[in-house]
């Protein structure tokens, strides 16, 4: 694709509107539901710098910065992209019916686990619902607040 598409003569708003047909499309496929570490965040970055780095010709031994990059595309960074999908998709599970099993799943993560529940040795794994709790805490809410508040 790189051969036929990038290198041709198509204009940057065109070559900008395919990437953002085709291929982040197709990345973005089911991100709500990714549990993002910050090591993720700066891959899912670089990919994309690089991607529009391509789209630009920019060559690696070129010193541009990613901000001049951003600036010249317009594209925002894909890993805010993929945290802003997961509160709208909290926001559909948390108003579904609450006898169906996706809105039990999500009530009992609300909950916490049983009283006699002992968690493994180890740092914790990075989860869905810490995911959205770590994007609920700038707007000062908690997983149980904000589903009260959306249903």
């Amino acid at each position: 694709m790189h051969q036929n598409i990038w290198s041709s003569s198509i204009s940057l708003e065109t070559k900008l509107r395919l990437y953002n047909a085709c291929i982040l499309l197709i990345f973005l496929y089911g991100s709500e539901l990714w549990s993002v570490t910050s090591s993720l965040s700066k891959k899912i970055d670089t990919l994309d710098n690089w991607c529009l780095r391509r789209i630009l010709h920019i060559h690696w031994t070129d010193f541009v910065s990613n901000e001049d990059v951003r600036s010249r595309t317009g594209q925002p960074f894909l890993s805010d992209t993929i945290c802003g999908r997961h509160l709208p998709f909290f926001g559909h599970l948390s108003r579904a019916d609450p006898s169906q099993d996706h809105s039990q799943a999500l009530q009992s993560c609300i909950l916490g686990p049983p009283k006699d529940w002992r968690r493994r040795v180890g740092r914790p794994r990075q989860s869905w619902p810490r995911t959205v709790a770590d994007d609920l805490r700038p707007l000062n809410f908690g997983l149980a607040t904000a589903r009260r508040r959306i249903g």
